[in-house]
C-alpha cells in the first residue's frame, strides 16, 4: 500500500470497503471502520456503486507507520468493523471486496483511479451473484496419525509389539519406532489431501490454493478457497462430511467455512486500486 507525502492537518479521506451493486449500502446501519462515520456508496453507472465512509487523515497513521511494529490492539478492532461492513453488503448484493486499509484522498480521487475499470467491476459482481466463497482446510495430529499406524498397520504393528523387553534399549527402539510413524502418517496425510482435493474438484467453479499456516489444530496440510453456485453448497458440505469422518480417526481433520467476501477471486485490478491520503 502506497502512502502519500502526509499533511499537517486532519482532512476527511475516503475510505473504501468494495464495490457492489447499486443500493446495496443504502441505509445498511453499520458503523465505518473507525466506530463513528456511517457507510455509505458512490454510484459509479451501470448500477454499480463503491462503498465507503469517511475517516479522518490521521486515523490510519499507525498502519502507514512502516518502521513501527503492527499494533494489534489497534489493528483488530478496525480490521474486524471492516469485515462486517463487507459482509453486511455481501447479504444485499455480490460483492467485489477490497483489502483493509484502502484509503483515497477524496471521492474524485476514488473516480480517477477506478476510471474504466466500471465495466470490469460489474463483471465481476456478475461472475459472483449467486455465488460464495468456502475454504476448506486439512489439518494432522501426528501424534495420533502415528498411534493409529502403529496399531493397524502391519509391519508398524509387528515391531512395536516386539520391542526389547530391556528398558534402555526398549526407550530408543520405541522413539524410532514413533519417528518413523509420524513421517509415514505425514505422507499418508499429503497423500490424502491431494485426494480430497480431487474430490471437490467438480463441486467449485473455481479453486485457489491457499497457503497453509500453522494451527494448534495440527500440522496444516491443506487450505483451499472455492467459489460454489449457492445451490452446490448443501451437497459440498455434505461430501467434505462423507470425506471427514472416516479421517477423523486416523488424526486427520478436514473443515469447510463460509461463506466468505470472495476476496480469493477477485481481479487483479483490486490491487492497482489501493490508495492512502495524500
Amino acid at each position: 500500500m502506497k502512502v502519500d507525502e502526509p499533511n499537517q492537518k486532519t482532512v476527511q479521506v475516503c475510505y473504501l470497503y468494495g464495490f457492489s451493486r447499486s443500493g446495496a449500502a443504502a441505509s445498511l446501519g453499520l458503523p465505518g471502520v473507525d466506530g463513528r462515520a456511517e457507510v455509505t456508496e458512490v454510484p459509479m453507472g451501470a448500477g454499480v456503486s463503491a462503498v465507503l465512509s469517511t475517516v479522518g487523515s490521521d486515523e490510519f497513521g499507525p498502519l502507514f507507520a512502516l518502521d513501527q511494529p503492527v499494533d494489534l490492539d489497534w489493528v483488530v478492532p478496525r480490521a474486524c468493523r471492516h469485515e462486517r461492513v463487507v459482509e453486511g453488503v455481501m447479504a444485499r448484493s455480490p460483492v467485489l471486496p477490497v483489502r483493509f486499509g484502502t484509503i483515497f484522498s477524496s471521492r474524485e480521487a476514488l473516480g480517477e483511479r477506478t476510471a474504466g475499470r466500471r465495466d470490469e467491476i460489474a463483471a465481476f459482481l456478475g461472475r459472483v451473484t449467486d455465488r460464495e466463497e468456502w475454504g476448506l482446510k486439512a489439518y494432522l495430529e501426528r501424534a495420533l496419525a502415528a498411534d493409529w499406524l502403529l496399531g493397524h498397520d502391519p509391519e508398524l504393528s509387528r515391531r512395536w509389539q516386539q520391542l526389547s523387553a530391556t528398558p534402555g534399549a526398549r526407550y530408543f527402539q520405541e522413539k524410532s519406532l514413533r519417528q518413523l510413524a509420524q513421517d509415514r502418517a505425514r505422507s499418508w496425510g499429503r497423500e490424502q489431501a491431494e485426494a480430497i482435493v480431487a474430490a471437490v474438484s467438480d463441486c467449485s467453479e473455481s479453486i485457489v490454493r491457499c497457503p497453509a499456516t500453522a494451527s494448534a489444530a495440527g500440522d496444516a496440510l491443506l487450505h483451499l478457497a472455492l467459489l460454489l453456485p449457492g445451490p452446490d453448497v448443501a451437497g459440498f458440505l455434505d461430501r467434505v462430511e462423507s470425506l471427514a469422518a472416516p479421517l477423523r480417526e486416523r488424526g486427520l481433520s478436514v473443515k469447510a467455512s463460509g461463506p466468505w467476501p470472495p476476496y480469493h477471486f477477485c481481479p487483479a485490478f483490486e490491487r492497482i486500486a489501493e490508495g492512502s491520503p495524500s
